[in-house]
């Protein structure tokens, strides 16, 4: 409608979608469509799904054991497993993959609940791959981890998910580029729910919160109705403190 009206094009368009290999796999494939004007202005497509940037603590501590093992910045094992399979539970593929290369994929349970598939060695093994493929700056070399972690997978597919994965390092690695969770919503209804839904206590005291100045803080009990919110990153420094029976 802005082209027939304006005669133009937006320069972005984003693709609204459910957080799940559907919605991903949605946005993957209009990332290969080229849309322009006869001037040759072209269109770029950006995701917008909810909670894109959301790490559960479980997740979480997966990812960092495996990256302080290989000795890599547990961010960058994140991207890699994020742009493959979404950080599935269930190491479910994300990203469209021909069958033969998924079933071979480091990161991927060719079938899930049905096979002896080691999360924990996944993510070393992939966390290792990251550690040993590296650009002259010592940043990740996603062409060559993406190749690794794929065995097989062709030109087109290892240049779309290597830049997925480049993708979501720069994001995680951004000042509050992640949002710790203890679930990931899967569409905006979800997210919608879980906003109207009052939290439990024990909940309160496994939730991570952001403060304004960007700084992540999180509620802890320190007996007898007493709580206390403390820096996340110095849990001995407590940056807020109060009596309540609920401290909601």
């Amino acid at each position: 409608n802005m082209y027939k009206t304006k005669g133009q094009l937006p320069a972005t368009i984003y693709v609204g979608s459910d957080n799940d290999p559907a919605g991903h796999q949605l946005y993957d494939k209009l990332q290969d469509s080229l849309l322009a004007n006869t001037e040759a202005e072209v269109t770029t497509f950006k995701p917008l799904f909810p909670q894109d940037n959301a790490i559960t603590q479980t997740t979480y501590q997966g990812l960092k054991q495996a990256a302080d093992q290989a000795g890599i910045d547990w961010r960058e094992l994140a991207a890699a497993a994020k742009a493959t399979t979404n950080l599935s539970t269930n190491y479910q593929q994300a990203f469209p993959l021909p069958q033969s290369i998924a079933k071979s994929s480091v990161l991927i349970d060719p079938n899930p609940g049905k096979t002896n598939f080691n999360s924990d060695e996944a993510l070393l093994t992939a966390a290792k791959f990251i550690k040993a493929n590296r650009t002259d700056d010592n940043k990740p070399n996603w062409n060559a981890i993406t190749k690794k972690l794929n065995p097989g997978i062709e030109d087109h597919d290892r240049d779309h998910l290597a830049a997925k994965s480049s993708y979501y390092n720069t994001r995680y690695q951004a000042d509050n580029g992640i949002l710790p969770v203890s679930k990931i919503a899967k569409d905006w209804n979800e997210l919608v729910k879980l906003a109207q839904q009052p939290a439990t206590m024990a909940q309160q005291l496994e939730q991570t919160y952001r403060r304004q100045d960007g700084k992540t803080v999180k509620l802890v009990n320190k007996g007898q109705d007493e709580f206390a919110l403390v820096d996340t990153k110095q849990p001995d420094k407590v940056v807020g403190y109060f009596e309540a029976n609920d401290p909601q």
